[in-house]
């Protein structure tokens, strides 16, 4: 990783990753992990169940070590990409590569990463395992510069492939203090969301349910995702009402 000036020809798009709606709360040490192991390995795949958050660390650690690469951090998500021939072409677009009449898609990839210093987020590699890891071996092997932060939940099975599994935010064992359930991860982050949906304040009395909401949500990270305002009404009997303007 080098702190060189951008190389020249890298569009604004290509060092942009995306701007999440939400804060980021906790995981501080599980983001210094994978950032310690990315500066060790060209490829590193973050894994574990869905909704686990992999997608929202890679965005954070690319965020936090894009300015170390001397062309910066960006991202392609192959979520939408329904075709594995589609791969190179989607991952271009999603750098800012433009296309090259009467050139494959990948070759062109290529040729504009090969000079490059960069960091690729490559997020949900497992909807097309066998193409993503086809384009990474190419990637690495042919633009030396260039590191590869995966999310899948599939195995690449490509050679150095570094893989860390993500595990849940730390949760409280028993119904605790407002301090002590606010130092747990899972806790916090149920808080903050609760409290961006309205005017939610954990308080002693709604402490175990909060951490029971917690505990429900496991295996979703601690992220309430659906119908955050019945859930907590449902368990501490506290309405979520909007501030007022």
């Amino acid at each position: 990783m080098t702190l060189l000036q951008p190389t020249p020809a890298l569009s604004r798009s290509a060092c942009a990753l995306p701007r999440p709606s939400s804060s980021f709360v906790g995981r501080t040490g599980v983001i210094g992990h994978i950032a310690t192991t990315v500066g060790h390995n060209r490829l590193v795949r973050l894994t574990g169940p869905a909704g686990i958050g992999k997608t929202r660390l890679a965005i954070e650690v690319a965020a936090r070590l894009g300015p170390e690469f001397r062309d910066g951090a960006s991202m392609a998500d192959l979520a939408p990409v329904a075709d594995g021939s589609r791969v190179g072409e989607a991952v271009s677009a999603a750098l800012g590569i433009a296309p090259e009449p009467g050139r494959e898609p990948v070759e062109t990839l290529l040729g504009s990463l090969r000079e490059r210093a960069t960091l690729v987020v490559l997020d949900n590699c497992e909807h097309l395992p066998a193409a993503a890891a086809g384009l990474v071996a190419r990637l690495l092997e042919g633009a030396p510069s260039v590191f590869v932060l995966a999310t899948s939940q599939i195995p690449l099975m490509v050679p150095g492939e570094a893989v860390m599994r993500i595990p849940p935010m730390s949760q409280p064992g028993r119904p605790s203090s407002v301090d002590q359930a606010l130092s747990f991860e899972a806790v916090d982050l149920f808080c903050a969301r609760a409290a961006a949906a309205g005017d939610f304040v954990l308080a002693p009395e709604t402490v175990p349910a909060v951490v029971e909401i917690c505990r429900r949500l496991e295996g979703s990270g601690g992220r309430p995702r659906k119908g955050l305002r019945s859930l907590v009404v449902v368990m501490t009997g506290k309405a979520l009402t909007r501030p007022q303007e």
